[in-house]
């Protein structure tokens, strides 16, 4: 059978039963030809819905192909549209040798159609056909458009690691989800591939036995969101980073800026949850504030222009913001005004708060590791790192603002460059040994009188070996750090330096203590505790928390002279020292008080014959006691 326009009424009626009937059979396998089928179309109707030339011919193609399952022929390139006809070449036009002379159809008499929905189709096809000019120009109109709007590839999306942290869960799951779970290109098993990849720890053994199956991926999706698609905890997971927030240390702009990401942040997690947060100002304003150090606190006062108002979580916001921005702007003119004021007493100027020892936010003359050196090592160093030797900032070759000259000689140099002269009727020993030595006694010499924070747990003379050890104390990050101590019985608490304590970054507690020494001489007031866990180096299981009163400074270089190994030798052999640099001169970051060193002293007890004393302790063995070193030999 032939299919056409024009035809009569029954074999019209007949020849729609049939393709509608066709349609019904075959029509799952061509969809699109199915519906063409279903609408009673005409041979012209046949590009209606389509809008390119690859579209026309799909749907041709496919008609065809649903048509011949019914034995239905259509005939080839034939059409009304002189727009089309034009475009075919003549030897592939079928002829209608049965109507040479058809002076009414479908396009050109559509009025002639009784069913008004076909003639409808028909104007609309006409239109179509007419707007369309020739198969070469849309193809060239194709290819330019697609060169015109051919982007450069844009890099893979990296897929985020879960490893069970609730606050991440929001996040991975929608990237997964958006990336792999909703591409309709990947099977059941590629996305179980993709999202075991993607897994560890605890999740990835949750879908550790499920094998790679269609199936299973579905089943390992819902048991990774029933563990982990818990509102409760993801609501209390951004609450409890806005309440522990750790208060502001310095106000810096650093600090405000993380302050405000972290609780715009919650914010918007909570919103995201389907929470209206913005009853919740007040609260949230009130614990921000807590977390203020007292410029910004100050500040953030002074910003509100109504003192009964209570502000709201934007404009905190909005004050961290500016803030944050003002402080940028003016960090290094607030940060050399700050160490001018802080560090008069020898350095006038700074052009760098970043320490050439240690790479550290602070000036190398209040580097801690700078001051554990003796003075013919920073010397070099200063050398080394061309800085000047007057104020220990600026390099060589720019001019030195400072006018302070050096504590001890009055030279042009820093005190902690002071090199002493050896006072001994000895000319024949070597400087550098001299350097090594006398410097070291003057140092300690120095900061026992000029120390007004110092505690006087012990006497400061060259013949007494007061007991030391290496111990570990817990950071804030839980990063264990190596400290060197004095165990003192004399002692009622432990005490810990500023320096150490700013190297634990651990929170601190304000009191007002006052600090007695012997005779009940005041030897200052400690203003702030920490609360620290010390370990032994030796055995890390052992473990002890107290609380540390913090000071300025604890005590002199421990031991006050450097004592010959020939002294101990006997006395160390084959035990652990709990200070393998007991006979070296050395800062004390810790005293550690009878209130710890009860708790670590063992029985074991060696002596030997020059006075000293070897005890065990958890810490491993101490020595202590009181020696004389030898005269040196003569060269």
């Amino acid at each position: 059978m032939d299919c056409s326009g024009n035809s009569s009424c029954q074999a019209y009626h007949s020849t729609s039963l049939a393709l509608h009937q066709l349609a019904a059979d075959e029509g799952h396998q061509y969809p699109a030809a199915a519906k063409v089928l279903k609408n009673d179309f005409y041979v012209d109707d046949m590009l209606t819905g389509t809008h390119t030339l690859e579209d026309a011919r799909q749907l041709r193609s496919d008609i065809i192909a649903l048509m011949t399952k019914g034995q239905l022929n259509l005939r080839k390139w034939t059409s009304n549209s002189k727009a089309l006809m034009a475009d075919i070449p003549e030897h592939l036009r079928e002829k209608d040798t049965n109507r040479v002379e058809a002076p009414q159809t479908l396009t050109d008499l559509p009025q002639a159609d009784p069913h008004p929905q076909r003639r409808s189709l028909g104007n609309r096809l006409r239109q179509l056909l007419v707007d369309i000019q020739d198969d070469e120009e849309l193809e060239n109109n194709s290819t330019e458009w697609n060169r015109s709007n051919n982007l450069p590839k844009l890099p893979p999306v990296q897929l985020m690691k879960f490893s069970g942290n609730d606050e991440d869960w929001q996040s991975f799951i929608e990237l997964f989800t958006s990336v792999i779970h909703n591409n309709p290109s990947l099977s059941g098993v590629q996305k179980m591939q993709y999202l075991a990849a993607q897994l560890e720890g605890q999740p990835k053994r949750l879908i550790a036995r499920l094998t790679l199956t269609n199936s299973n991926y579905e089943s390992a999706l819902s048991i990774l969101k029933e563990r982990y698609e818990n509102k409760r905890h993801m609501v209390m997971s951004y609450m409890n980073s806005i309440v522990h927030y750790k208060r502001l240390s310095s106000g810096s702009a650093e600090d405000v800026i993380k302050l405000h990401d972290c609780i715009n942040a919650c914010l918007e997690g909570l919103k995201n949850l389907g929470y209206n947060v913005t009853s919740w100002d007040p609260m949230i304003v009130a614990i921000a504030m807590m977390k203020f150090d007292t410029e910004t606190n100050q500040s953030f006062e002074e910003s509100i222009d109504d003192i009964n108002s209570v502000p709201t979580v934007k404009e905190l916001l909005k004050f961290l913001l500016k803030r944050f921005r003002v402080l940028r702007t003016t960090s290094k003119d607030s940060q050399h005004s700050k160490e001018n004021k802080k560090k008069s007493f020898h350095v006038t100027a700074t052009h760098s708060i970043s320490c050439s020892k240690c790479n550290k936010n602070h000036p190398l003359i209040k580097c801690f590791s700078f001051k554990k050196l003796d003075p013919q090592e920073r010397k070099q160093h200063a050398v080394n790192n061309n800085l000047c030797f007057n104020c220990l900032s600026h390099d060589k070759n720019e001019k030195c603002q400072s006018t302070k000259s050096c504590f001890k000689c009055n030279k042009k140099h820093h005190t902690l460059l002071h090199l002493e002269q050896k006072r001994n009727s000895d000319k024949k020993e070597t400087s550098k040994a001299t350097y090594s030595k006398d410097s070291k006694e003057a140092k300690s010499e120095e900061q026992v009188k000029s120390n007004d924070g110092a505690v006087a747990f012990h006497v400061n003379t060259s013949s007494v070996v007061l007991p030391t050890a290496q111990v570990k104390i817990q950071d804030r990050h839980g990063i264990w750090q190596t400290f060197r101590a004095l165990l003192d019985t004399g002692s009622g608490d432990t005490f810990i330096s500023e320096d150490a304590a700013q190297m634990l970054k651990l929170p601190r507690q304000k009191v007002i203590t006052s600090i007695k020494g012997i005779g009940e001489v005041n030897a200052g007031v400690c203003k702030s505790t920490v609360d620290i866990t010390i370990a032994s180096r030796i055995q890390s299981t052992q473990k002890w928390h107290t609380t540390a009163l913090i000071l300025p400074k604890l005590s002199s270089f421990l031991p006050t002279k450097p004592i010959s190994s020939s002294f101990s030798l006997h006395l160390t052999e084959k035990i652990v020292l709990a200070d393998p640099k007991f006979n070296i001169p050395g800062s004390i970051d810790l005293i550690i008080g009878t209130n710890i060193y009860a708790q670590i002293v063992k029985t074991n007890l060696k002596r030997d014959q020059n006075g000293l004393i070897a005890q065990d302790t958890e810490l491993g063995w101490i020595i202590l006691g009181s020696t004389v070193n030898p005269r040196p030999p003569r060269k």
